[in-house]
């Protein structure tokens, strides 16, 4: 299934002319934002381009659980349906699976309040896998967030990979490590700093040798 360069770029967050020019870096030949793009090439693009969005392509083949980590941004208390709450630097953070930029179907989220802090510095530590290989520490009480997986994968044929999306919701004027700073797709990471999701892929038993509560070694 073909997708436009403009759907793309809305997808990754980005202007159109980026993605053009990538694809033109790549050695595809692409005309304007209405022009369509392949679904290999789509693939090919998110792989090779990790770093052109917040959109990473993710394959559980590459090991059964992927250990997501980060710096969680401050957010407003709303989920117990308090009257008052204090403002934060996001209005909403969220980590979604979804199939791949073909379907754009959605598997399952997280948002802020879901997420158990790890310390003062707000660090927190998500698992991504197959339900079948959720790792027995992958809960609330060991300090882990639980993201399942899409059992159908991209949607697309491939029942191993999939997408994952954050969202930064109407960062506060004065927080600059949002993905809203971010002025080009390759310095997501030097803008946004411990913000910036990161992963390390690892087998199921490697993840629960972490204990409960959770430590890195």
């Amino acid at each position: 299934m073909a997708v436009r360069v403009h759907e793309l770029a809305r997808e990754f967050g980005v202007e159109s002319k980026v993605v053009l020019s990538t694809l033109k870096d790549m050695g595809e030949y692409v005309k304007s934002a209405s022009s369509t793009v392949e679904a290999p090439v789509v693939r090919r693009l998110t792989e090779e381009h990790g770093d052109l969005d917040f959109v990473p392509d993710v394959a559980v083949s590459h090991g059964d659980v992927l250990a997501l980590h980060g710096r969680l941004p401050t957010t407003p208390k709303t989920y117990n349906g308090q009257k008052k709450t204090k403002a934060g630097q996001l209005t909403e953070w969220d980590m979604c699976g979804i199939q791949s930029l073909v379907t754009t179907k959605t598997y399952r989220c997280l948002f802020d309040e879901q997420i158990p802090l790890r310390n003062r510095k707000r660090s927190y530590v998500i698992a991504f896998a197959k339900s079948q290989m959720r790792p027995k520490n992958a809960t609330r009480k060991c300090g882990v967030a639980w993201l399942p997986a899409d059992p159908d994968g991209d949607g697309a044929g491939r029942p191993d990979t999939g997408l994952l999306l954050t969202r930064n919701v109407l960062p506060s004027a004065d927080f600059k490590k949002s993905s809203w700073s971010v002025t080009s797709p390759f310095n997501a990471k030097e803008i946004m700093g411990d913000y910036y999701p990161k992963g390390n892929y690892m087998a199921k038993k490697a993840f629960e040798s972490h204990g409960c509560p959770f430590k890195w070694k």
